[in-house]
Protein backbone atom coordinates (compact mmCIF):
# COMPACT_ATOMS: atom_id res chain seq x y z
CA UNK A 1 0.00 0.00 0.00
CA UNK A 2 1.26 3.28 -0.55
CA UNK A 3 2.39 5.82 1.49
CA UNK A 4 -0.02 8.04 2.65
CA UNK A 5 1.21 11.74 2.35
CA UNK A 6 0.77 14.62 4.43
CA UNK A 7 1.05 18.17 3.04
CA UNK A 8 2.90 20.31 5.18
CA UNK A 9 2.04 24.10 5.64
CA UNK A 10 4.92 25.36 3.59
CA UNK A 11 3.85 22.62 0.99
CA UNK A 12 0.85 24.02 0.94
CA UNK A 13 1.54 28.04 0.39
CA UNK A 14 4.37 26.48 -2.22
CA UNK A 15 0.91 25.04 -4.43
CA UNK A 16 -0.82 28.04 -3.63
CA UNK A 17 1.58 30.37 -5.37
CA UNK A 18 2.67 28.25 -8.24
CA UNK A 19 -0.92 27.65 -9.05
CA UNK A 20 -2.37 31.38 -8.39
CA UNK A 21 -6.13 29.70 -9.46
CA UNK A 22 -8.42 32.89 -8.84
CA UNK A 23 -11.62 31.15 -7.71
CA UNK A 24 -13.36 34.11 -7.85
CA UNK A 25 -13.19 36.44 -11.33
CA UNK A 26 -16.88 37.94 -11.06
CA UNK A 27 -15.06 41.65 -11.09
CA UNK A 28 -13.36 40.60 -14.48
CA UNK A 29 -16.31 38.79 -16.11
CA UNK A 30 -18.14 42.35 -15.11
CA UNK A 31 -15.91 44.52 -16.64
CA UNK A 32 -16.10 41.67 -20.27
CA UNK A 33 -19.04 42.10 -20.43
CA UNK A 34 -19.18 45.77 -20.07
CA UNK A 35 -16.65 46.09 -22.62
CA UNK A 36 -18.98 43.45 -24.78
CA UNK A 37 -21.95 45.66 -24.21
CA UNK A 38 -19.90 49.09 -24.88
CA UNK A 39 -18.38 47.35 -27.98
CA UNK A 40 -22.49 45.58 -29.26
CA UNK A 41 -23.32 49.76 -28.65
CA UNK A 42 -20.71 51.29 -31.28
CA UNK A 43 -21.26 48.73 -33.96
CA UNK A 44 -25.54 49.71 -33.84
CA UNK A 45 -24.26 53.12 -33.50
CA UNK A 46 -22.07 52.96 -36.73
CA UNK A 47 -25.30 50.64 -38.21
CA UNK A 48 -27.22 53.08 -37.42
CA UNK A 49 -25.42 56.39 -38.89
CA UNK A 50 -24.04 54.85 -42.00
CA UNK A 51 -27.57 53.72 -42.65
CA UNK A 52 -28.89 57.71 -42.50
CA UNK A 53 -26.00 58.51 -44.60
CA UNK A 54 -27.11 56.37 -47.19
CA UNK A 55 -30.81 57.44 -46.74
CA UNK A 56 -29.96 61.29 -46.70
CA UNK A 57 -27.89 60.18 -50.04
CA UNK A 58 -31.04 58.56 -51.74
CA UNK A 59 -33.09 61.50 -50.39
CA UNK A 60 -31.19 64.32 -51.54
CA UNK A 61 -30.73 62.68 -55.03
CA UNK A 62 -33.94 61.75 -55.54
CA UNK A 63 -34.27 66.11 -54.91
CA UNK A 64 -32.19 66.33 -57.43
CA UNK A 65 -33.99 64.19 -60.18
CA UNK A 66 -37.20 66.38 -58.99
CA UNK A 67 -35.53 69.03 -59.17
CA UNK A 68 -34.22 68.11 -63.28
CA UNK A 69 -37.62 67.31 -63.66
CA UNK A 70 -39.32 70.82 -62.96
CA UNK A 71 -36.29 72.39 -65.06
CA UNK A 72 -37.41 70.38 -67.71
CA UNK A 73 -40.73 71.40 -67.46
CA UNK A 74 -40.14 75.11 -66.78
CA UNK A 75 -38.08 74.86 -70.26
CA UNK A 76 -41.09 73.80 -72.05
CA UNK A 77 -43.17 76.24 -70.51
CA UNK A 78 -40.93 79.22 -71.53
CA UNK A 79 -40.81 77.62 -75.42
CA UNK A 80 -44.96 77.26 -75.52
CA UNK A 81 -45.38 80.63 -74.07
CA UNK A 82 -42.96 82.03 -76.65
CA UNK A 83 -45.01 79.99 -79.14
CA UNK A 84 -48.12 82.08 -77.91
CA UNK A 85 -46.53 85.24 -77.99
CA UNK A 86 -45.75 84.96 -81.44
CA UNK A 87 -48.64 83.68 -82.29
CA UNK A 88 -50.57 86.41 -80.53
CA UNK A 89 -48.50 89.51 -82.33
CA UNK A 90 -49.19 87.31 -85.26
CA UNK A 91 -53.18 87.40 -84.76
CA UNK A 92 -52.46 90.86 -83.52
CA UNK A 93 -51.14 92.13 -86.93
CA UNK A 94 -53.51 90.51 -88.70
CA UNK A 95 -56.37 92.42 -87.14
CA UNK A 96 -58.30 89.46 -85.64
CA UNK A 97 -56.85 89.56 -81.92
CA UNK A 98 -56.70 93.13 -79.59
CA UNK A 99 -53.51 93.78 -77.91
CA UNK A 100 -54.71 92.30 -74.41
CA UNK A 101 -53.73 88.90 -75.87
CA UNK A 102 -50.08 90.08 -76.73
CA UNK A 103 -50.29 91.38 -73.39
CA UNK A 104 -51.57 87.99 -71.36
CA UNK A 105 -49.17 86.04 -73.35
CA UNK A 106 -46.29 88.38 -72.57
CA UNK A 107 -47.33 87.95 -68.87
CA UNK A 108 -47.20 83.84 -69.43
CA UNK A 109 -44.02 83.74 -70.59
CA UNK A 110 -42.28 86.12 -67.70
CA UNK A 111 -44.25 84.19 -65.48
CA UNK A 112 -42.22 80.71 -67.44
CA UNK A 113 -39.10 82.47 -66.98
CA UNK A 114 -39.22 83.16 -63.70
CA UNK A 115 -40.52 79.39 -62.78
CA UNK A 116 -37.51 78.45 -65.12
CA UNK A 117 -35.16 80.69 -62.53
CA UNK A 118 -36.76 78.73 -59.48
CA UNK A 119 -36.27 75.82 -60.84
CA UNK A 120 -33.07 76.34 -62.00
CA UNK A 121 -31.77 77.34 -58.66
CA UNK A 122 -33.86 74.94 -56.69
CA UNK A 123 -31.58 72.54 -58.49
CA UNK A 124 -28.80 74.23 -57.74
CA UNK A 125 -29.46 74.06 -54.16
CA UNK A 126 -30.10 70.38 -54.27
CA UNK A 127 -26.54 69.69 -56.06
CA UNK A 128 -24.84 71.28 -53.28
CA UNK A 129 -27.04 70.18 -50.57
CA UNK A 130 -26.10 66.71 -52.07
CA UNK A 131 -22.31 67.48 -52.19
CA UNK A 132 -22.39 68.87 -48.42
CA UNK A 133 -24.20 65.61 -46.81
CA UNK A 134 -21.92 63.47 -49.00
CA UNK A 135 -18.43 65.05 -47.95
CA UNK A 136 -17.59 66.26 -51.56
CA UNK A 137 -18.54 69.76 -51.63
CA UNK A 138 -15.08 71.83 -52.62
CA UNK A 139 -15.15 75.06 -52.48
CA UNK A 140 -12.71 77.05 -54.91
CA UNK A 141 -11.78 79.90 -53.42
CA UNK A 142 -10.82 81.28 -57.19
CA UNK A 143 -14.79 81.19 -57.95
CA UNK A 144 -15.44 84.27 -56.27
CA UNK A 145 -19.20 83.27 -55.55
CA UNK A 146 -21.24 80.57 -54.90
CA UNK A 147 -23.00 80.01 -58.46
CA UNK A 148 -19.46 79.51 -59.82
CA UNK A 149 -18.40 77.04 -57.53
CA UNK A 150 -20.41 74.41 -59.70
CA UNK A 151 -19.27 73.02 -62.99
CA UNK A 152 -18.36 76.54 -64.81
CA UNK A 153 -19.34 74.32 -68.53
CA UNK A 154 -22.44 73.97 -67.38
CA UNK A 155 -23.27 76.93 -65.74
CA UNK A 156 -22.46 78.76 -69.26
CA UNK A 157 -24.66 76.20 -71.33
CA UNK A 158 -27.48 77.00 -68.60
CA UNK A 159 -26.46 80.99 -69.70
CA UNK A 160 -26.89 80.55 -73.27
CA UNK A 161 -30.15 78.60 -73.10
CA UNK A 162 -31.54 81.27 -71.08
CA UNK A 163 -31.09 84.20 -72.87
CA UNK A 164 -34.31 84.93 -74.07
CA UNK A 165 -34.97 86.34 -77.41
CA UNK A 166 -38.73 87.98 -77.25
CA UNK A 167 -40.62 88.98 -80.13
CA UNK A 168 -41.07 92.26 -80.56
CA UNK A 169 -44.90 93.59 -80.12
CA UNK A 170 -47.00 94.99 -83.01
Amino acid sequence: MPEEVHPSPKHLEHCQSVLDLPLDRLPERNVYRRSLIRLQQAQRSYDELRDQAALDARQRLRAIRSAQLSLEIARSSIELAQRRLENANELLRLGSRDSRNVVEALQDLTRAQNDFERARTRLQVAILQFLRDTGTLRVDPNAGSLGHVLDRKYQRAIEKETSYNLPQAG
